[in-house]
C-alpha cells in the first residue's frame, strides 16, 4: 500500500538508525519532506491502479530510464551511457541510438522558455535542501508550482498593468531596503509581493 509509505520507512529508519540520533534525524527529516511522485514524469502513461500493483509489476513498468528522455547529443550520450551501463545492457538499450520517440508526455508540460535557476530565484521559500537542481526544480513545477492558486512564477515578467514605480511608492518599506530599481521590484513582487498581498 503506497499510501504508508511514510510509516512504513519511519519505522525502518528507526530500527536502522536506533544507535545514531543523527542520521535518524536526518532520515525522519526527509521522510516528512517525501511528495508525490509523478509517474508520468517517469513513464510515457499514467497508471490509475498504481497502489494496487505489485512491486516487480511496478519495477517492471515505470522503473526502467526511458531512452526518450535522454538528450540527443553524443556527450550527453557517452556520460548517460557510463552512468546506465548495466540497465543498458539489462534492457537492450543501443547507447548509439538517438531518441526517436518524444518526450513524456508531463515533460511536455514545461514551457520552453522555463529556467530553472530563475525559478529558485522567484520562489525563494522552496526548501533547498530538497529542490536544488534542474531535475528537481522541474519536477516541484510539474507537481506543485503550476497548479497552485497562485502559479509559481519562472520568468521574470511583471503582470498586465504592474507599475514597478508605483509598487515601490506603495511599499516604502522596499526602497528603504535597497530595492529601487525596476527588476528588482518585478523579482521581488514575484518572489514575496504576490503572496503577502502587496498593491501595486
Amino acid at each position: 500500500d503506497l499510501s504508508k509509505i511514510k510509516d512504513h520507512l519511519s519505522g525502518a529508519y528507526a530500527r536502522i538508525f536506533k544507535k545514531d540520533p543523527d542520521k535518524l534525524a536526518l532520515a525522519q527529516r526527509l521522510i516528512g519532506a517525501l511528495g508525490k511522485r509523478n509517474l508520468q514524469y517517469y513513464a510515457l502513461k499514467e497508471y490509475p491502479d498504481v497502489a494496487t500493483m505489485p512491486v516487480e509489476a511496478m519495477r517492471h513498468e515505470y522503473g526502467v530510464p526511458k531512452p526518450q528522455d535522454f538528450f540527443a547529443n553524443a556527450t550527453a550520450r557517452q556520460l548517460t551511457h557510463e552512468i546506465y551501463r548495466d540497465d543498458f545492457t539489462q534492457f537492450g538499450y543501443s547507447e548509439n541510438a538517438l531518441p526517436e520517440k518524444k518526450a513524456s508526455e508531463e515533460l511536455r508540460a514545461v514551457p520552453n522558455d522555463f529556467d530553472w535557476q530563475t525559478y529558485l530565484k522567484l520562489n525563494p521559500d522552496l526548501p533547498r535542501e530538497d529542490i536544488y537542481s534542474a531535475m528537481t526544480v522541474v519536477r516541484h513545477y510539474l507537481e506543485y508550482g503550476r497548479h497552485e492558486e497562485i502559479p509559481r512564477s519562472y520568468k521574470i515578467e511583471a503582470p498586465d498593468g504592474f507599475d514597478w514605480q508605483v509598487y515601490l511608492q506603495k511599499n516604502p518599506d522596499l526602497p528603504a531596503a535597497g530595492i529601487v530599481a525596476e527588476t528588482e521590484a518585478i523579482v521581488h513582487y514575484l518572489g514575496y509581493g504576490i503572496r503577502e498581498g502587496r498593491k501595486y
